[in-house]
């Protein structure tokens, strides 16, 4: 009588057991649930943010285009004003030379 008794605390201490442990795996796959859905959640944000930059990336490279096209005339005219300096200095430097040599004299 006494081995059926220890028999029957041993099958409910085994259901016990598996109870407690059937109750820690339900609890350790509701944490890994949640902390999934806390992972799904920041990736979902972060790829929204990849995205984001990448349209803004987008966005510039396109304004960089059209900087570029208003920029080419600037740099053709500039090249047209520098020569024009140049040929302009040159002519007064001509002209300074011609003067200090033709009126040198009449100086002191």
């Amino acid at each position: 009588m006494n081995t059926h008794r220890l028999d029957g605390q041993t099958v409910i201490l085994n259901d016990l057991t598996q109870t407690l442990n059937v109750d820690a795996v339900k609890e350790i796959t509701l944490a890994l649930c949640d902390r999934q859905e806390e992972t799904d959640a920041m990736l979902e944000s972060m790829s929204m943010d990849l995205h984001k930059i990448h349209g803004d990336i987008a966005g510039l490279k396109e304004h960089a285009g059209h900087v570029k096209s208003e920029l080419s005339p600037i740099k053709g005219e500039l090249a047209f004003m520098s020569h024009k300096t140049h040929r302009n200095e040159a002519a007064i430097f001509k002209l300074r030379r011609g003067y200090d040599e033709g009126f040198g004299d009449l100086e002191d």
